[in-house]
């Protein structure tokens, strides 16, 4: 985001900025919302002009703030906020992410998350330097 507005690489902008002046920029990014533009009041002019228009008699007539959209900043981004894991929680979350990392490694040799072969997936025959002799395999192997 940062990078975008600056028009730098990803790269040129973390070289270039210290985290003081990074943080200043994200605090001015997120109030920046509520900060009107030119375009914003000239539209909200326009608005308010054609709605007052068609206002009844004895109502009060809009004003330009009235269309200007208004964002609060929520006080804690979810996103930043850590939820605190109980012991149950973590240790199902560590058996969650083994297994797939079993199912995955398994699934790449052809077997299932038991060890048992998956039907359809052929063996490939002969040694690896059989089927691919122009690799290198080790020192033991003399080209």
């Amino acid at each position: 985001m940062l990078s975008e507005r600056l028009s730098l690489s990803l790269e040129e902008c973390q070289e270039t900025t210290s985290s003081s002046d990074f943080q200043l920029w994200m605090t001015y990014i997120r109030e920046e919302v509520n900060y009107f533009h030119r375009e914003d009041w000239y539209f909200a002019a326009i608005l308010a002009f054609l709605h007052n228009m068609f206002l009844p008699e004895g109502k009060l007539p809009y004003k330009e703030e009235d269309f200007l959209f208004k964002f609060t900043p929520r006080d804690e981004d979810p996103r930043d906020v850590v939820k605190e894991k109980t012991p149950e929680e973590e240790q199902a979350e560590l058996k969650r992410r083994i297994a797939v990392s079993k199912a995955a490694w398994f699934g790449s040799m052809g077997l299932k998350p038991d060890g048992t072969p998956i039907k359809g997936m052929r063996k490939k025959k002969g040694t690896l330097k059989e089927r691919y002799p122009n690799i290198r395999l080790g020192k033991d192997d003399k080209k």
